[in-house]
């Protein structure tokens, strides 16, 4: 999340440690604008992170999170998944 990047994420790295902890690392709008320029790629797909309306984009329109899970996730009964 925007918030989670202002407050731990390094600026000139573009990575920091995630909230959630158990040593994953959140990447931020640096680290995706690095990636992508280094890959001659224009977005970023990403899979299962729960989300109620079956997708989610962030870092300025460049990461797309697709629900792909036929589970809810407590993410309510009208939670919409990609499979």
């Amino acid at each position: 999340s925007d918030d989670q990047e202002r407050h731990s994420v390094d600026p000139e790295s573009g990575y920091g440690e995630s909230l959630r902890g158990g040593g994953a690392i959140c990447f931020g709008h640096k680290a995706v604008k690095d990636f992508l320029s280094q890959h001659n790629f224009s977005y970023i797909m990403r899979a299962h992170e729960a989300h109620a309306d079956g997708v989610a984009v962030s870092k300025g329109g460049k990461v797309f999170t697709i629900f792909s899970t036929s589970k809810d996730h407590n993410q309510g009964k009208k939670a919409m998944a990609g499979c």
